[in-house]
């Protein structure tokens, strides 16, 4: 069953985040400049015996002319070549750790660019990540230089390529807030608007049955620190729901 939930980001802020608990191991590529999940991972984790965990956090300056449009924004599969070619070989060599190559092992996270580089990573290479968690994802059209075959950017995944493309096996968890982004550059071509660019991903998603779930923060802003801080261990429980923990355990024995 899909779900399209719009949820108050309002879970209560002196709950113990030992309380919530994710059988999980995962590769995680962390595509997100103000990332907090080592925190609440780490809280997530007190006084529970816990496989090795391995992630990778990228981060690059930002929007259109930029090294951030270049990468993160461009709709193609290159940013994910790169990571599984050089990122994720070098992180085992140095860190001394194997990375599961199942898809339904690998999630890929953001927030901003870094969110919308996290779907783009997964529609394109669907056999590398199956599960993508983004907040406040820039679903508009960053993205440089110029390509006609999408020339929206990433406000043509939700305009063009989701709607006409078969379902592809990705479990997403999305949020934005009510006082996000909204043309915060001199461009004035109706794809600069962050609110409605969730909106319009969240109702594509649903109209073609994908599993996911979306959050629509009140009193929050682009990237908001609160709202990661309240919602993201439920972001990860449901990101990785259906993910058992034998799975990982036998990929963290290999």
């Amino acid at each position: 069953m899909n779900r399209h939930d719009r949820l108050d980001a309002g879970i209560a802020a002196d709950r113990s985040l030992d309380q919530v608990r994710v059988d999980v191991e995962s590769v995680r590529v962390d595509v997100d400049h103000q990332w907090m999940g080592p925190l609440v991972l780490d809280h997530m984790d007190r006084g529970r015996e816990r496989h090795r965990r391995a992630h990778d956090r990228i981060a690059l300056t930002d929007a259109q002319g930029s090294e951030r449009g270049l990468e993160y924004d461009t709709m193609s599969g290159k940013y994910a070549e790169f990571v599984e070619t050089e990122v994720l070989p070098l992180v085992e060599k140095q860190c001394n750790v194997k990375l599961t190559k199942d898809p339904e092992g690998r999630a890929t996270m953001g927030c901003s660019s870094g969110a919308s580089c996290a779907i783009i990573m997964a529609w394109y290479h669907p056999e590398w990540y199956h599960r993508v968690l983004s907040y406040s994802g820039t679903f508009v059209n960053q993205q440089w230089p110029h390509n006609t075959e999408t020339p929206g950017g990433a406000w043509d995944l939700h305009e063009k390529l989701i709607p006409n493309s078969p379902v592809k096996p990705i479990r997403i968890w999305m949020e934005v807030g009510d006082r996000d982004l909204f043309n915060p550059n001199s461009m004035r071509d109706n794809m600069h608007d962050w609110v409605l660019a969730n909106e319009h991903m969240a109702k594509v998603l649903a109209e073609k049955g994908y599993h996911y779930q979306f959050v629509f923060a009140k009193n929050a802003g682009h990237c908001d620190g609160g709202v990661k801080q309240q919602t993201l261990p439920e972001a990860l429980e449901y990101l990785w729901k259906g993910y058992p923990a034998s799975t990982a355990k036998a990929d963290a024995a290999k």
